[in-house]
């Protein structure tokens, strides 16, 4: 199998996640939502709160832009979200999450087909890496202090259907590779 093919694979597998969402009357290709901050900016805002505190917390930050990678565990999901100007490790707790949807509704189950989800289970199954999503909530520390935004509310804004190229996996030519570099 050559790489191309592989490729195609990999489109098709996402071409038939977006139907399933879209026959499931999900939007996959949202409105502009609103931002507060750039991630950029997200290390200046004095927080020195743990999880527990920003579960009860009232402030909110909102970001938009690419999901990098996600890695979930048993009860919460770790991924990082890359903006143009840094990135962010968000964590999914199945306890408090919810879907935006249409007209300002949150959703905790969503029904897709004949199978009942949960919203974390849905991110599991629907969202990939590299799809621009929409996340609410404030940020803590973990306990390696690293600097993480607890998600309640999050919104698909786009579904990605073709995967970033993998860089220069066009080239053949060793020599042309090198002159990349230089």
């Amino acid at each position: 199998m050559n790489t191309s093919q592989k490729y195609n694979e990999k489109d098709c597998f996402r071409t038939n996640k977006l139907k399933t969402l879209q026959n499931a009357w999900i939007n996959c290709f949202a409105e502009k939502y609103e931002r507060t901050h750039n991630i950029s900016e997200l290390p200046s805002i004095d927080s020195n709160t743990t999880m527990s505190d920003a579960k009860n917390s009232t402030s909110q930050i909102k970001l938009w832009w690419r999901l990098m990678s996600y890695r979930g565990h048993w009860k919460i999901a770790f991924a990082e979200l890359k903006d143009y100007s840094w990135e962010i490790q968000l964590a999914f707790s199945k306890s408090n999450l919810l879907l935006d949807i249409w007209d300002s509704n949150n959703l905790d189950n969503i029904v897709i087909w004949d199978e009942e989800l949960d919203i974390y289970k849905f991110i599991e199954k629907y969202i990939d890496v590299w799809d621009i999503i929409w996340v609410e909530w404030d940020l803590f520390y973990t306990q390696k202090w690293e600097l993480t935004l607890l998600v309640k509310n999050f919104v698909l804004l786009t579904k990605t259907i073709n995967s970033l190229p993998e860089k220069f996996h066009w080239i053949t030519d060793a020599e042309k590779n090198l002159e990349k570099d230089i």
